[in-house]
């Protein structure tokens, strides 16, 4: 069977212009995280973290509710609104006077 390449324009246009409506269609709410978390955020990769900022970091990542989409074996969907929500709390409190608070407490055990 040959196919005649006014079938594969009318194919690839009908495509586009369905995934098109389909695009506007669904429009998701985004969420305002502001991208200064994302660049203030800084990961440490060579073990230097001391056991205080650990557990302060732990503990601020279980206050802002991300222990609780881990409880089953399934890794959270990241770019959802139900994890992002609370991501941006703790982005919030780990660069927020409540790590350094955490920080003292852990430091002082």
């Amino acid at each position: 069977m040959r196919i005649s390449s006014f079938h594969v324009l009318t194919t690839i246009l009908l495509t586009a212009g369905a995934t098109t409506a389909i695009a506007q269609q669904t429009h998701l709410p985004t969420l305002d995280i502001s991208s200064t978390v994302y660049q203030n955020m800084t990961y440490v990769r060579d073990g230097s973290r001391t056991r205080s900022e650990g557990r302060a970091d732990l503990d601020l990542w279980k206050h802002a509710g991300l222990e609780e989409l881990r409880k089953d074996e399934r890794t959270p969907d990241t770019f959802s609104r139900e994890y992002l929500e609370p991501y941006a709390e703790y982005a919030r409190m780990h660069f927020g006077p409540e790590y350094q608070d955490k920080l003292k407490r852990q430091s002082a055990l």
